[in-house]
């Protein structure tokens, strides 16, 4: 009886990644399901998407790569070459489209490290690192374009765009029901964390210029996929400001982070169609938009992705 019972409490155990998968669930179903009618014109969209415009997003998305090569030359203890970082960042997209969270590319990154004299401590010190500086950076560039930008423009982020008003709920719903989770079934492993990245920055303290400069390569990382996004819409033949789509591409930043799919596959998704249909485009062109971004900044790197993994391997870079 006492075995029974005890069956039974192991059953109906709460698992804090299955409350975050029913959360993505209901946010595809409805986001994205009420865009499947306009699918046929979105691939009409596509089909007849200037290539000029692409070949400017697979430029630009070519240079994230550059720059994320530069933020761990800035911050490495020890002297990177530069163009095995470019090969290494390559090589850790191809590894987040295989685990979720970035934690391929986390991983891919420390053995890097590793690999060029750098202790544990310093390798995860300098991950940490660029990780918080990617979302510094990403908050600064939003803030400073939320103050600068047109009253309009405001008013559609904070009052006026009500799908943008849902999506920033039901997006920050879902970050707050994971962060309780976590909070509450891995307190353990999360003080950790926030103690790992308090001493990491610790570590800088002598090196003020190499994070600042960091810093400001992350910021152009980030504005890269904004450019990006803006040379998939103009493919298209639509003419957003650069400051609405970096608006809605914080949409797809928070979507991706807070699905646990390798690369925030669903909620990215989500939530770019969400932001663009909420200035104005249509669900059509919105879908289309989607469509070209992600196929530049997430499945065309799987090739290429995949051969800077074969050779950082073979010739033990990583």
């Amino acid at each position: 009886m006492v075995r029974n019972s005890a069956s039974a409490r192991h059953t109906v155990k709460f698992k804090p990644k299955r409350l975050v998968l029913l959360g993505v669930f209901l946010l595809v179903l409805y986001v994205v399901l009420p865009q499947i009618k306009a699918f046929h014109s979105s691939l009409q969209a596509v089909h007849h998407a200037q290539f000029g415009w692409l070949g400017v997003g697979f430029v630009l998305v070519l240079g994230t790569y550059a720059a994320a090569a530069g933020v761990y030359g800035a911050l490495a203890v020890r002297p990177l070459r530069y163009p095995r970082s470019v090969l290494v960042q390559l090589a850790g997209t191809f590894a987040n489209r295989l685990l979720p969270a970035g934690i391929g590319a986390i991983g891919v990154n420390y053995r890097y490290l590793r690999r060029n004299s750098h202790t544990p401590a310093q390798a995860g010190a300098v991950v940490a690192v660029n990780n918080m500086l990617g979302a510094v950076g990403h908050g600064l560039l939003f803030f400073a374009i939320i103050v600068c930008t047109s009253t309009s423009l405001r008013g559609n982020v904070f009052g006026h765009g009500v799908h943008i008003g849902r999506a920033v709920f039901i997006g920050a719903g879902m970050a707050v029901l994971v962060v309780v989770a976590l909070a509450i079934f891995r307190r353990q492993q999360l003080h950790e964390a926030i103690l790992s990245i308090v001493e990491a920055i610790k570590s800088y303290r002598r090196r003020p210029l190499r994070l600042t400069f960091a810093l400001l390569i992350s910021m152009m990382l980030t504005s890269l996929y904004g450019l990006c996004l803006l040379a998939c819409a103009r493919a298209i033949g639509l003419e957003p400001g650069i400051a609405k789509l970096f608006i809605v591409l914080t949409l797809g930043v928070a979507g991706s982070t807070v699905v646990p799919t390798p690369g925030g596959l669903g909620g990215a998704e989500a939530g770019l169609i969400v932001g663009l249909v909420a200035y104005g485009i249509s669900g059509a062109d919105a879908l289309a938009v989607v469509l070209l971004y992600r196929l530049l900044t997430y499945w065309l790197p799987l090739f290429f992705g995949g051969a800077a993994l074969i050779i950082v391997e073979r010739r033990k870079i990583i």
